[in-house]
């Protein structure tokens, strides 16, 4: 009987001992990763970007909302700057000259977990007769995240004159 206890206690001593150093190895992998930054996943496997690249807005509707969407959900913070650039249309620049939009810019910020946001860009109603006309929403400087293929998207603005 002595024989079994002692094989039995070698059996369970070699299992703490892989049971040890399997905890040795995991927490060394841990520590490997989060000092070359892989640890948690990389933010190259989150990508922010526009849910569609065109929008079309009669200028009567008096703003264009815009959705801004990460491919998954991140488990940290994720922002993305954004821009409207004119094309066409121009934005405003002075009470004097009021623009076809309102100028806008800032952050966006998703909050862990959130996959959407929206950009809410203000049309100017005038009283010009004039052709369609255009201009872009830009996303640039993404923190946590990767910019996709779909960073900018068009505006297009009916005119109601």
């Amino acid at each position: 009987m002595s024989r079994r206890v002692v094989q039995l206690g070698a059996v369970v001593a070699a299992a703490a001992l892989a049971l040890c150093g399997l905890l040795w190895l995991l927490t060394d992998k841990q520590v490997q990763a989060q000092e070359t930054g892989t640890y948690p996943p990389p933010s190259s496997s989150i990508v922010v970007q526009f849910i569609a690249t065109s929008y079309t807005v009669n200028e009567t509707d008096g703003f264009v909302e815009l959705t801004v969407a990460l491919n998954q959900p991140s488990q940290s913070v994720v922002t993305v700057d954004f821009t409207t650039v004119d094309g066409i249309a121009t934005g405003t620049s002075s009470p004097d000259s009021p623009g076809d939009y309102e100028s806008a810019s800032g952050t966006i910020q998703f909050a862990p977990g959130q996959t959407t946001q929206v950009i809410r860009v203000t049309i100017v109603d005038d009283l010009c007769v004039e052709p369609t006309e255009d201009f872009q929403v830009q996303l640039s400087n993404a923190q946590g995240a990767t910019l996709g293929a779909d960073s900018s998207a068009t505006i297009y603005i009916l005119d109601n004159d």
